[in-house]
């Protein structure tokens, strides 16, 4: 889908270890419409890593999130070579939900946050690794 080819610039990145977030802008014009990274965990990043990202609501349902996991899974696991990835998100948040699934992320924790919030832990192991 060209015309949803997006590019990123690096923002609070560090390309040491490919960690941090990126600005998500669009590929003709520049617009800013969202951020997305790699985040380091409690553990070493060849372990795990979660994988984030926010598109604002009127670029939603547009191939973004699909363009954006694609090059976030692809970098931790071919660049990065981490064993897992982590995606959390709120259980109400079903958009998101569906897409991480689309791309084999399994359900691997849920629970109520300190704020009372439902949410939903999903994992995706390395193919390559396992």
């Amino acid at each position: 889908l060209e015309e949803v080819k997006s590019k990123w610039n690096d923002i609070k990145f560090n390309p040491e270890n490919q960690t941090g977030f990126k600005i998500v802008k669009l590929k003709d014009n520049d617009r800013i419409i969202g951020e997305c990274g790699l985040l380091k965990t409690e553990k070493e990043i060849s372990e795990e890593l979660e994988i984030a990202y926010m598109i604002d609501e009127k670029y939603w349902k547009m191939g973004f999130g699909k363009e954006i996991c694609e090059y976030l899974i692809t970098n931790a696991f071919e660049k990065i070579h981490t064993k897992k990835l982590i995606a959390g998100m709120y259980s109400q948040n079903q958009n998101s939900i569906r897409l991480v699934e689309k791309f084999s992320f399994k359900l691997s924790d849920e629970g109520i946050s300190k704020s009372g919030i439902h949410f939903k832990e999903f994992t995706l192991e390395n193919p390559q690794l396992n």
